[in-house]
């Protein structure tokens, strides 16, 4: 079976963050596996009416129910394909060694991301 280690350092991708991730999500930024931490990316515009998480929980540390949280730009292209220029920066950085994508097709900015983190020898997986 694959070691399915993705690193200690993960950054996870999302379009947006919904309320019924939250816990989940929490989960991840409390993370007690020895030097291993998950940082979220994820915009704060939606192109739909789900309720997202509140960005003033990425101000809560993890312990306290918050979320490491990066507020990344948005931008919509109709109502269904996204880009995210920031993810290009953080498939180049180094900080990270592993990104878990949201995986939609119409992500556009994933795909090219997602090459240049393979690249720069990241691990890539899709949510």
């Amino acid at each position: 079976m694959e070691n399915f280690n993705c690193g200690q350092r993960t950054a996870l991708q999302q379009h947006f963050l919904s309320h019924y991730r939250k816990t989940i999500l929490n989960a991840l930024c409390r993370q007690t596996y020895p030097n291993h931490e998950y940082f979220i990316f994820a915009g704060t515009t939606v192109n739909c009416s789900i309720t997202t998480i509140n960005p003033k929980e990425a101000t809560i540390h993890p312990r306290d129910g918050g979320l490491r949280w990066n507020s990344i730009k948005n931008i919509w292209i109709g109502k269904h394909f996204l880009i995210q220029p920031a993810m290009l920066s953080v498939a180049i950085c180094r900080r990270y060694d592993c990104i878990i994508y949201l995986g939609s097709m119409y992500h556009l900015s994933t795909w090219v991301s997602a090459a240049v983190a393979k690249i720069t020898g990241k691990r890539v997986l899709m949510w």
